[in-house]
């Protein structure tokens, strides 16, 4: 018995088991968690070393080098990228996609236990971890009070910094613009010379001054005591008494040579929010956390702390990602609901009949709430590509419906009896409809097993659109013969629509046209594919479009040195630009947090005083007249020179999306080769070259702004003629200019340091430094310019490296032209430059991406169509057939092409998905025409001219429905202009352009085509 008998026969037995998936569907929809785009963890370890104080060219050598060694020598490594800055180090090594991270980070730290030789042996043992530098903050919020900044330091260390640290799914929590405690011993030069009293001595004795430690066990009676010696200082006149040296006079006391102060440490980095002065933090969320989620338990918990604090501390909300995600996947959810509205519509305008309008219109949310449950037990969440499968799906759920029904209407005016006519009707196009719908999903098979971006982003995408196109079948070969059953009259048929009847006539006599002129029409049909072909090459390309969001990142970056508070008056500039109705709130930090070297030295957070960020929070899309581009270029505008800074604007979205590293220019060249000094001459003329390119602008380049330093040759045979052992005076001048935590100060359960250092007024020129005292063995002073000499130069402030070469990037956005347009522009300024052997130039960022994107899509679109080809060569039995068929593709691509060139919208991503669906979307129409020529000529002896006018005739109808409906469901995601929309639109214009033109063109070529290799087949079998 076959299904569409089975459906007819047992209608309870059908409707239990819909009801059972609707209730599953249901629960996995609402288990289903909410995400910007689908899961792209990069397969990525990386290994950190710290070297305190060592320079960037010196632990380059002694530390990075090696661990690159180890790192690219792991099974399943390949590629290496290298980050080094002063005193840390950070390798990321990449390995093949699927490779198992866990039993790679435990090979590379076995690899590196190997080289542990290698290494400094007083520096830090190196820490391996699963690291992702393209994580993104989830949450960002200002703090602000006219209090105290240690009592708001407290305030944040006590209250707000734990309460969001415990929530289930955060990472981290950075804090930027708070100030902590500090007791600090400043040292008088003249006092230690005049008592003979080094700084090591001073730092030793304030150590030792505060000890705790166990003392040994005493037993009395029957009881036993545990001693415990404690001296810990417990104020600052404890401090102040500590003795650093004798005299014959005496103990000589700290409070003679230094003076101690209670104070805060140097200010590294400051924030504000609003324009306010107050700390900021922002929440990382942990790599499989849903982001949505963690979102709002830390915006619930924020809301707790604020009912618990005073009410003179506000808390304000800068960063949201959450909110941003979960409003673009409400507008591309009520897009797919209004196209399945029209489509229903559309339906109803074709049929005429309330009866067969509401039994298709049923198979939409049957199908859908269907297509969850294979999307939960694979464990994804619900994301922005699912709900753009969803929409896409809306329109092709309701195909195979239109082809049963409107047969099993046609074959009621026939028998006259609602379940015979369901029944075979059913089945008279039950092969037709298999094959449409195995040809669509075979197009997505290859994307299943698709590595990289591509094939996490696409996967998941097939897996929707098969699953809703599986489920749409199952759904028309069951319920809707099950309902027609029900539901037909014998006396109902499908009205006769005058239009479309008319259409029909036409249709036949401009089909017998085209037959009788097939050359003409072939020719054309070539024609028109050649000129489609030919506007390729000219179309701006891209590797992912820019989006529309309400978050904005300004970056804020002066040459390396700069000043904190200089850097701080150039962020003040930008802020006093936000003061405009489209922003709710904004917030900028400067310099570097606390515990950010890490991110700083790969690249994803500052790395000094000299760099700020301005996170702008805009108001809805709706809530808005001017879009983020015009509000950026309104800013830019307005914005005073800011001499030596530069302020550049990244796309937070396309960040989410598209990021695997550090936070890149959208222009990116990469310069590799062994020379810095050669590099930096390289890097210096594709800089000219970039900045006279019209339309290029914020052009940066790693290596063009050193960082400036002192450098202190010692000469030795001096040092030698001293006595003055050359580690030990290192040290000194290290404590007396950079300072030195010599113990700790406890107080009331908490712990702050105690920092030894030169007084401020002592240090603060090269001069005094020159003149700082260091003590020989035998007690005298000598002054550093004694046995040393300062020359002033500047050295590399980070240096990079990929694949074990040095590398040095040349970053630049552009406007007013496409990635590809940009990358041209520059090729052709590139060539200007002489490369010595030994060097080469590549681009990298997204240039690299976009050219990566296109090779793997064009591997994807070979392998479907030979899929394509196989699965219908095996349904119609024929080597032939699927090669009429298959003239429909480049068909549809013409009108793909011509409506993304009309519209302006870029080949990137997005719109390489709808043309990728649009592979099967297109043939299902041929499928179905060709498939009823087939039955005419087989079963009721039609001759080929006959068949086919006949065939295309009575296949009008369901063909321009199924086409109409796809796009017209199509259409409210390309129109709608809210959040997310430039990557909807991508999609859905590839869509409406591709099937628009694939339907006319189909409905007259292929029978064309068909016609023509057959009656050559059947002349080829008659004279044979």
């Amino acid at each position: 018995m076959k299904l569409p008998d089975f459906s007819v026969r047992k209608p309870v037995t059908i409707t239990m088991m819909i009801l059972i998936v609707v209730v599953l569907g249901i629960i996995s929809l609402t288990r289903m968690g909410l995400d910007l785009m689908p899961d792209i963890t990069f397969p990525l370890v990386t290994v950190i070393a710290s070297y305190e104080g060592v320079s960037p060219e010196d632990m380059e050598t002694l530390v990075t080098r090696p661990i690159e060694r180890a790192g690219a020598s792991a099974q399943g490594a390949s590629q290496t990228n290298a980050f080094t800055m002063e005193g840390i180090s950070g390798v990321i090594i990449e390995f093949e996609w699927g490779t198992d991270i866990d039993r790679a980070a435990e090979d590379i730290r076995n690899h590196l236990e190997m080289i542990r030789y290698m290494l400094p042996a007083d520096m830090d043992t190196p820490q391996v971890m699963r690291f992702d530098p393209g994580m993104m903050p989830i949450a960002g919020y200002g703090v602000s009070a006219d209090i105290d900044p240690l009592e708001m330091a407290r305030v944040m260390e006590d209250e707000v910094e734990p309460a969001i640290e415990q929530i289930d799914g955060v990472a981290a929590v950075y804090t930027w613009g708070t100030r902590e405690r500090e007791i600090r011993v400043e040292l008088l030069p003249e006092k230690m010379k005049a008592y003979r009293i080094s700084a090591g001595q001073v730092a030793a004795a304030v150590s030792a001054g505060s000890p705790s430690m166990p003392g040994g066990r005493v037993e009395e009676g029957f009881r036993e005591y545990t001693l415990r010696l404690t001296g810990e200082y417990t104020s600052v006149e404890d401090i102040e008494n500590t003795a650093v040296g004798f005299t014959e006079s005496g103990p000589v006391f700290l409070r003679d040579i230094a003076r101690v102060r209670d104070t805060v440490k140097e200010q590294r980095a400051l924030s504000r929010i609003n324009g306010k002065e107050g700390p900021i933090f922002m929440a990382m969320a942990e790599s499989e956390a849903n982001p949505v989620l963690v979102a709002r338990r830390i915006a619930s918990e924020v809301e707790e702390l604020k009912r618990r604090l005073p009410a003179d501390i506000r808390i304000t909300s800068f960063l949201d990602i959450g909110e941003m995600i979960t409003r673009i996947l409400y507008v591309a959810l009520t897009t797919a609901v209004t196209g399945g509205l029209l489509a229903v519509l559309i339906l109803f305008f074709f049929l005429r009949s309330v009866r067969a309008t509401l039994v298709i219109a049923v198979a939409i949310p049957l199908a859908g709430l269907a297509t969850f449950l294979p999307l939960h037990a694979a464990g994804f969440n619900i994301n922005f590509v699912i709900l753009i499968g969803i929409a896409l799906g809306v329109g092709m759920m309701v195909d195979n419906a239109i082809v049963v029904i409107e047969n099993a209407y046609r074959h009621l005016e026939i028998t006259k009896d609602p379940v015979i006519s369901s029944s075979i009707g059913a089945k008279e196009v039950g092969m037709a409809i298999t094959a449409s719908t195995f040809t669509t999903v075979a197009v997505f098979l290859p994307l299943l097993f698709t590595r990289g971006i591509v094939g996490r982003i696409f996967s998941q995408l097939a897996l929707t659109v098969g699953s809703a196109l599986i489920c749409s079948l199952l759904v028309a070969l069951t319920m809707i013969p099950m309902l027609t059953s029900k539901l037909m009259k014998k006396e109902s048929a499908l009205k006769k629509v005058g239009w479309l009847e008319t259409l029909r006539e036409h249709y036949s006599t401009s089909l017998t046209y085209a037959l009788d002129h097939k050359g003409r029409v072939m020719i054309t049909a070539a024609l028109i594919i050649a000129a489609a072909v030919a506007m390729f090459p000219f179309m701006s390309k891209e590797y992912f479009p820019t989006m529309d969001q309400a978050i904005m990142l300004m970056e804020v970056e002066g040459p390396v040195g700069t000043t904190l508070e200089e850097s701080s008056r150039a962020a003040a500039r930008l802020e006093e630009l936000l003061e405009i109705d489209e922003v709710l709130s904004y917030a900028s930090f400067v310099g570097m947090v606390e515990g950010g070297e890490i991110d700083a030295a790969m690249g994803t957070g500052p790395s000094g005083p000299h760099e700020g960020s301005v996170y702008i929070n805009l108001k809805d899309r709706r809530d808005r007249q001017r879009t983020q581009e015009e509000i950026v270029r309104e800013i830019q505008r307005r914005l005073p020179p800011l001499e030596t800074f530069e302020i550049r604007t990244f796309d937070v979205g396309r960040a989410m999306i598209a990021a695997g590293g550090a936070q890149e220019q959208p222009l990116q060249i990469d310069i590799f080769g062994p020379d810095l000094d050669t590099l930096e001459s390289i890097s210096g003329r594709i800089l000219e070259i970039l900045r006279e390119i019209e339309g290029i602008h914020g052009v940066t380049s790693t290596i063009e702004e050193g960082r400036p330093e002192m450098v202190i040759r010692v000469d030795r045979k001096k040092t030698a003629e001293l006595g003055i052992p050359l580690g030990e005076a290192a040290s000194e001048i290290n404590t007396l200019a950079s300072g030195r935590v010599a113990a700790r100060f406890r107080e009331a359960g908490r712990e702050y340091d105690i920092n030894v250092i030169l007084e401020e007024g002592s240090r603060d020129n090269f001069q005094k430094i020159a003149n700082l005292p260091v003590f020989t063995p035998d007690g005298r002073d000598i002054s550093l310019i004694q046995f040393a000499s300062m020359e002033e130069a500047e050295g590399p402030a980070r240096l990079i490296r990929e694949n074990r070469r040095r590398k040095v990037m040349v970053g630049a956005d552009y406007e007013g032209m496409s990635l590809s347009e940009a990358v041209s522009a520059v090729e052709r300024g590139i060539r200007q430059v002489e490369v010595p052997l030994g060097y080469s130039i590549d681009f990298g960022g997204e240039a690299e991406d976009m050219q990566d994107m296109f090779i793997t899509l064009m591997q994807l679109f070979a392998l479907a169509l030979l899929l394509v080809y196989m699965v219908m060569a095996s349904q119609f039995e024929s080597f032939i057939h699927p090669l009429i068929l298959m003239v429909s593709i480049p068909l549809a691509y013409v009108g793909a092409i011509i409506l993304l060139s009309l519209t302006g919208t870029t080949i990137s991503m997005p719109s390489a998905m709808g043309g990728l669906i649009l592979f099967g979307i297109i043939v299902n129409n041929a499928i179905v025409l060709i498939d009823y020529v087939n039955q005419l000529r087989r079963d009721r002896g039609m001759g080929l001219r006959e068949a086919v006018v006949e065939g295309g005739k009575t296949r009008l109808r369901p063909i321009l429905m199924t086409a109409t409906t796809t796009t017209i469901a199509m259409v409210p995601v390309a129109l709608n202009r809210m959040e997310g929309f430039e990557i909807r639109t991508s999609v859905a214009q590839a869509i409406i352009g591709g099937l628009i033109a694939g339907t006319l063109l189909t409905l007259f070529v292929i029978p064309v085509v068909y016609e023509y290799i057959e009656s050559r087949r059947e002349k080829k079998l008659s004279s044979g």
